[in-house]
């Protein structure tokens, strides 16, 4: 029997998460198209246990323990945490005799030290065994001892019975298929589960067309990996197209390489040619699994993850419209109500906040890719950040979204929202944001923003007329785009020099929640922090 901690009460969560019916329009589906959305929806319940013992080794038999407890608050907290932590509250344990989560999940040795690590990726180098070297930084493999020795496990022998499982549904999943483009991505993931090759996966997936239901599956986020931000979780997205047209996509990508060439930053570091390759797909979300389904739900995401892949194919954004609205109808407006001042809430707009989220993720798209190291080799930026990569890269999107949104605003290219209204809907979502708790990567970035823009006076609290504490906020107009670029600026020179302990000192200095911050920050106690999907 398990025993929780005093000071958990698992009923909280009713009040952190609120119910979001997510059931899409299948009906333009074919009959062939909703079976093969069935079998998707077993292969991503089988790729939610390889996550969750991702996460916790023994996540198995404690599922079962839980379970067992028969205390439905309990079970749901469980589901949601996909673990022991309590993601909410920075990863802490809420289960007497196990540990708070640790940075390595379960990717590395527990007395693996960032010493023994270089050590060894230095020996490999001068053996000039590359080989080896790449099996340790690849993002799909796991690193174990043999007795004295590291060795790189593939994630492909790793749980090998769930893995032919998942892969023995998606071939019979290819066997249905009409779309020979859908087929062949089938059939290369298929493999990818017994021989690991999520390379030849993710390539196939850039080149899926007309196709009616929009999947990825498989280890892509490195969210989880807060030891050197290498190795890659398991995730799942099962969606359809959603049925509106949106006309501005496509002039937006004909602009991508304008967006990038406006960067402030040296032209030696900038992308080449990101709008040759970018595809941008608004679907709605019928299932999730995986890292997709933590305590926080995606609202978009641009994948794959791999700057090489990018570089040579391409990579595909990806905006979950159904996700999107229910964030912003009952988590966004009810924020807004409480912070901004006076009548700053009427200028919450959905098509700012949806085009910010787009700016967003091809946000991830643009800037730096590699950086040269001390021996004038190319490398990729993360590898350079390890752990901090996630926290740089996701204010990096953030802060670039604006910027270009801004841009496209002004010079007439976006008319569905005004340049006030995107300013208002961004300084609601970092609110939104910051409340996911200090685990979460995307709340440390926004952290970083609003102290910055605090300091640079983009950002302007307001004194409360009660004693409930805390501050109203509003935009200054006329600072606000300049403390954007200021704030630009910094981030891609941090990561144009890949300079790890500048990048270090940097999120030390601005992540900081300072007492007028919690005193908000209390004040948003009784809205919810996020939607928690009920499947249909």
């Amino acid at each position: 029997m398990i025993q929780l901690k005093k000071d958990f009460h698992p009923e909280s969560l009713a009040s952190k998460l609120v119910k979001a019916d997510i059931k899409p329009d299948l009906s333009f589906l074919s009959d062939n198209e909703r079976l093969i959305i069935d079998k998707l929806i077993e292969v991503s319940d089988i790729v939610n246990e390889i996550f969750c013992l991702q996460k916790y080794a023994d996540n198995t038999e404690l599922a079962q323990q839980i379970h067992a407890e028969n205390n439905p608050a309990l079970t749901t907290f469980y589901e949601v945490m996909q673990g022991p932590y309590d993601e909410f509250n920075d990863g802490k344990s809420y289960i007497e005799g196990i540990a708070d989560k640790p940075d390595k999940a379960t990717f590395y040795p527990d007395d693996l030290t960032s010493i023994e690590w270089e050590d060894k990726l230095n020996n490999l180098e001068q053996s000039g065994d590359e080989q080896t070297e790449s099996e340790f930084l690849s993002p799909y493999t796991v690193i174990k001892r043999s007795g004295a020795e590291l060795i790189a496990v593939p994630y492909s022998e790793i749980n090998k019975e769930k893995m032919q499982r998942a892969s023995d549904i998606l071939y019979e999943i290819v066997g249905i298929c009409d779309n020979l483009t859908e087929k062949e991505y089938y059939r290369s993931l298929s493999n990818a589960f017994l021989t690991n090759d999520w390379t030849d996966a993710d390539i196939r997936w850039l080149q899926v067309e007309k196709n009616n239901i929009e999947t990825v599956i498989g280890p892509e986020e490195i969210y989880e990996d807060k030891f050197l931000g290498l190795k890659a979780s398991f995730t799942s997205f099962i969606c359809v197209r959603n049925q509106t047209e949106f006309k501005k996509l496509a002039i937006i990508l004909r602009l991508l390489d304008r967006l990038q060439n406006n960067l402030p930053m040296l032209d030696v570091y900038k992308k080449k040619k990101p709008s040759m390759t970018s595809q941008i797909s608004v679907v709605n979300l019928v299932y999730n699994a995986g890292d997709a389904r933590g305590c926080v739900q995606t609202a978009a995401f641009n994948l794959p993850n791999s700057h090489k892949i990018k570089s040579e194919f391409g990579s595909k954004k990806v905006l979950l419209y159904n996700v999107m609205e229910e964030k912003f109808n009952q988590i966004m407006k009810p924020i807004s109500q409480i912070v901004l001042n006076g009548d700053d809430f009427e200028k919450l707009s959905y098509s700012a906040y949806f085009n910010f989220i787009l700016m967003h993720e091809i946000g991830h798209e643009l800037g730096v890719s590699f950086v040269k190291d001390s021996s004038g080799e190319n490398i990729e930026v993360s590898q350079m950040l390890k752990d901090l990569y996630s926290i740089i890269e996701e204010a990096k999107a953030d802060v670039m979204g604006m910027f270009h949104l801004t841009y496209l605003i002004k010079s007439c290219f976006v008319n569905d929202c005004t340049y006030i209204e995107a300013c208002i809907s961004y300084l609601v979502s970092l609110f939104r944001t910051i409340r996911f708790g200090t685990e979460n990567a995307h709340c440390v970035a926004n952290i970083i923003q609003f102290n910055y823009l605090i300091n640079d006076g983009a950002i302007i609290p307001l004194q409360r007329d009660n004693d409930e504490g805390g501050s109203s906020y509003t935009i200054d107009l006329h600072q606000f785009d300049k403390s954007i670029e200021h704030l630009l600026t910094i981030i891609l020179t941090l990561q144009s020099s890949g300079d790890y302990q500048k990048t270090k000192d940097f999120i030390k200095e601005y992540s900081v929640i300072d007492d007028d911050l919690k005193a908000t920050l209390r004040l948003l106690q009784n809205v919810p922090i996020d939607i928690l999907p009920i499947f249909r």
